[in-house]
């Protein structure tokens, strides 16, 4: 799965601190919570500096 962090960035430390064993695979599952909130686009525009291209 990919995304991108927009808050929160301690945890990119936290794993890539994580113990990886053959393979470069962590030794211990990694989880994560992630939350997701829908917004209007103009808002989206606001914070991340996002342009949504014309149709």
């Amino acid at each position: 799965m990919f995304g991108k962090v927009i808050s929160g960035l301690e945890v990119i430390d936290k794993i890539a601190g994580v113990l990886t064993g053959p393979g470069n695979r962590p030794v211990v599952d990694v989880t994560m919570t992630i939350t997701v909130e829908e917004m209007p686009k103009s808002k989206i525009e606001k914070l991340y500096g996002y342009t949504y291209p014309e149709r």
